[in-house]
Protein backbone atom coordinates (compact mmCIF):
# COMPACT_ATOMS: atom_id res chain seq x y z
CA UNK A 1 0.00 0.00 0.00
CA UNK A 2 1.01 3.14 -0.36
CA UNK A 3 1.49 6.30 1.66
CA UNK A 4 -0.02 9.40 0.48
CA UNK A 5 3.56 10.91 0.15
CA UNK A 6 4.39 8.23 -2.56
CA UNK A 7 1.36 8.95 -4.46
CA UNK A 8 2.46 12.48 -4.56
CA UNK A 9 6.01 11.85 -5.97
CA UNK A 10 4.56 9.10 -8.02
CA UNK A 11 2.02 12.15 -9.44
CA UNK A 12 4.63 14.68 -9.81
CA UNK A 13 7.57 12.68 -11.39
CA UNK A 14 4.45 11.66 -14.48
CA UNK A 15 3.78 15.04 -14.43
CA UNK A 16 7.31 16.45 -15.05
CA UNK A 17 7.61 13.65 -17.68
CA UNK A 18 4.37 15.32 -19.24
CA UNK A 19 5.89 18.86 -19.18
CA UNK A 20 9.57 17.80 -20.02
CA UNK A 21 10.67 19.07 -16.77
CA UNK A 22 14.56 17.93 -16.05
CA UNK A 23 15.78 18.61 -12.73
CA UNK A 24 19.83 19.11 -12.51
CA UNK A 25 21.09 17.28 -10.24
CA UNK A 26 23.69 18.34 -6.71
CA UNK A 27 27.32 19.12 -7.65
CA UNK A 28 29.73 17.42 -4.85
CA UNK A 29 32.95 18.78 -6.84
CA UNK A 30 34.13 20.90 -3.88
CA UNK A 31 33.54 18.07 -1.43
CA UNK A 32 35.34 15.36 -3.21
CA UNK A 33 38.59 17.58 -3.73
CA UNK A 34 38.88 17.74 0.13
CA UNK A 35 38.07 14.27 0.50
CA UNK A 36 40.67 13.35 -1.71
CA UNK A 37 43.21 16.03 -0.23
CA UNK A 38 42.29 14.49 3.03
CA UNK A 39 43.38 10.78 1.58
CA UNK A 40 46.84 12.12 0.03
CA UNK A 41 47.62 13.68 3.62
CA UNK A 42 51.40 12.59 4.72
CA UNK A 43 53.03 13.76 8.16
CA UNK A 44 55.44 16.64 7.38
CA UNK A 45 59.00 16.15 6.95
CA UNK A 46 61.32 16.25 10.09
CA UNK A 47 64.37 17.71 8.12
CA UNK A 48 64.30 21.17 8.46
CA UNK A 49 66.49 24.11 7.86
CA UNK A 50 68.65 24.60 10.63
CA UNK A 51 67.37 27.89 12.13
CA UNK A 52 63.40 26.68 12.79
CA UNK A 53 62.73 26.08 16.30
CA UNK A 54 60.67 24.03 18.11
CA UNK A 55 57.91 27.17 18.98
CA UNK A 56 56.98 27.07 15.09
CA UNK A 57 57.56 23.17 14.40
CA UNK A 58 54.38 22.68 16.86
CA UNK A 59 52.70 25.26 15.55
CA UNK A 60 52.76 24.31 11.84
CA UNK A 61 51.76 20.88 13.06
CA UNK A 62 48.79 22.16 15.34
CA UNK A 63 47.60 24.45 12.46
CA UNK A 64 48.19 21.12 10.26
CA UNK A 65 45.66 18.98 12.76
CA UNK A 66 43.16 21.86 12.61
CA UNK A 67 43.06 21.69 8.63
CA UNK A 68 42.69 18.07 8.80
CA UNK A 69 39.97 18.44 11.64
CA UNK A 70 38.23 20.88 8.88
CA UNK A 71 38.80 18.67 6.34
CA UNK A 72 37.30 15.13 7.91
CA UNK A 73 34.47 17.01 9.47
CA UNK A 74 33.44 18.05 5.71
CA UNK A 75 33.78 15.19 4.37
CA UNK A 76 32.00 13.17 7.05
CA UNK A 77 28.98 15.77 6.36
CA UNK A 78 29.53 15.24 2.35
CA UNK A 79 28.99 11.43 3.17
CA UNK A 80 25.50 11.46 5.00
CA UNK A 81 23.22 13.64 3.20
CA UNK A 82 22.46 11.16 0.55
CA UNK A 83 19.03 10.93 1.27
CA UNK A 84 18.69 14.46 2.27
CA UNK A 85 19.87 15.15 -1.74
CA UNK A 86 17.43 12.64 -3.10
CA UNK A 87 14.34 14.82 -1.25
CA UNK A 88 16.12 17.86 -2.11
CA UNK A 89 15.94 17.07 -5.58
CA UNK A 90 12.03 15.74 -4.93
CA UNK A 91 11.26 18.97 -4.19
CA UNK A 92 13.12 21.19 -6.70
CA UNK A 93 11.14 18.66 -9.38
CA UNK A 94 7.98 19.12 -7.41
CA UNK A 95 8.29 23.06 -7.65
CA UNK A 96 9.57 22.94 -11.54
CA UNK A 97 6.50 20.90 -12.34
CA UNK A 98 4.04 23.42 -10.60
CA UNK A 99 5.86 26.30 -11.65
CA UNK A 100 5.47 24.60 -15.26
CA UNK A 101 1.80 23.96 -14.77
CA UNK A 102 0.74 27.54 -13.29
CA UNK A 103 2.77 29.10 -16.28
CA UNK A 104 1.00 26.81 -19.28
CA UNK A 105 -2.38 27.93 -17.27
CA UNK A 106 -1.69 31.36 -17.06
CA UNK A 107 -1.04 31.79 -20.90
CA UNK A 108 -3.78 29.73 -21.41
CA UNK A 109 -5.97 31.85 -18.57
CA UNK A 110 -3.80 34.96 -21.04
CA UNK A 111 -4.88 34.20 -24.13
CA UNK A 112 -8.61 33.28 -23.23
CA UNK A 113 -9.35 36.46 -22.47
CA UNK A 114 -7.57 38.22 -24.86
CA UNK A 115 -10.12 36.30 -27.68
CA UNK A 116 -12.81 37.14 -24.80
CA UNK A 117 -12.12 40.66 -24.36
CA UNK A 118 -11.79 41.69 -28.69
CA UNK A 119 -14.51 39.43 -29.70
CA UNK A 120 -16.91 41.30 -26.85
CA UNK A 121 -15.18 44.62 -28.17
CA UNK A 122 -15.94 44.27 -31.83
CA UNK A 123 -18.97 42.68 -31.22
CA UNK A 124 -21.03 45.28 -28.98
CA UNK A 125 -18.38 48.06 -30.07
CA UNK A 126 -20.59 50.11 -32.91
CA UNK A 127 -19.09 53.20 -33.68
CA UNK A 128 -21.40 56.07 -34.61
CA UNK A 129 -21.32 57.38 -38.51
Amino acid sequence: MYTVCDQMKWLVHKLAWCLCVNVPSTDKSDISAAWDFQQDAKEPQEDMAEGTTDKLLMEMREIRKLMLTQIRNRASESKKPDVDVESRNDWKLAAAVFDRFLSISFCIIFIAGTVIFFSVFTIHYHPNN
